[in-house]
């Protein structure tokens, strides 16, 4: 059995995700046809956060995947990123916005501080909050309160997610920074809902939030 064309491949898939131009440059002139199908080759330098196999795929006329922003946001890769921004052929309107979307997505902070000052879209913003606070990315979570001002964000439904998954610490960042919002039909709602599906830890929050004098 020939090995060298299986080998060959493992080759080609480690210099594309590990960025590896000189090996690409002598795979390309020995074999061209390693590098086909284009989008696999491109998914892995976009996986490996590579810039140098994104430019060089893109030289030898590889197309940019349509998801390669979301990829590069959700595996937090901010230099592609950069790099993407940076290319008039590539860069859009919704480069930012996909990408802070992605990043909230997976938790990725470098990310979310990255895309935030570049993104526009309100609706964007508001997905991208809903992300962190139901994939329980705290950090991100304190970083959009910080940065932003959060009347336009739908705390009621942020509490009740965030009550509904069992994520006590959201819970408590919600109550400590907007506690105007929660309020008694919300409160009330949240313990329902905290009882309902065994989060004995925030129903006991929302107990002893209610009534301190439980405390003792």
């Amino acid at each position: 059995m020939d090995v060298m064309p299986h080998m060959r491949l493992i080759l080609v898939r480690h210099a594309v995700y590990y960025g590896h131009v000189p090996t690409l440059d002598r795979l390309q002139s020995v074999r061209p046809g390693l590098f086909r199908p284009p989008g696999e080759r491109m998914l892995l330098a976009i996986l490996g956060g590579s810039v140098l196999s994104v430019q060089w795929l893109l030289r030898h006329g590889h197309p940019l995947r349509y998801d390669a922003v979301h990829m590069a946001g959700r595996y937090g890769h901010l230099t592609l990123l950069q790099y993407f921004a940076a290319q008039p052929s590539i860069h859009t309107p919704r480069l930012a916005s996909e990408a802070l979307v992605a990043g909230a997505r997976r938790g990725s902070l470098k990310v979310v501080q990255w895309a935030l000052p570049l993104t526009t879209s309100e609706v964007s913003i508001r997905q991208a909050i809903t992300c962190a606070n139901r994939r329980g990315h705290l950090a991100v979570l304190e970083f959009f309160t910080s940065a932003i001002d959060f009347s336009f964000a739908d705390i009621p439904s942020l509490v009740t997610a965030a009550t509904r998954r069992g994520h006590l610490n959201f819970v408590q960042h919600w109550f400590n920074n907007v506690p105007t919002a929660i309020t008694q039909d919300l409160h009330g709602q949240c313990l329902r809902f905290a009882i309902k599906f065994g989060h004995a830890d925030i129903a006991s929050h929302f107990l002893l939030h209610r009534h301190p004098e439980k405390a003792c």
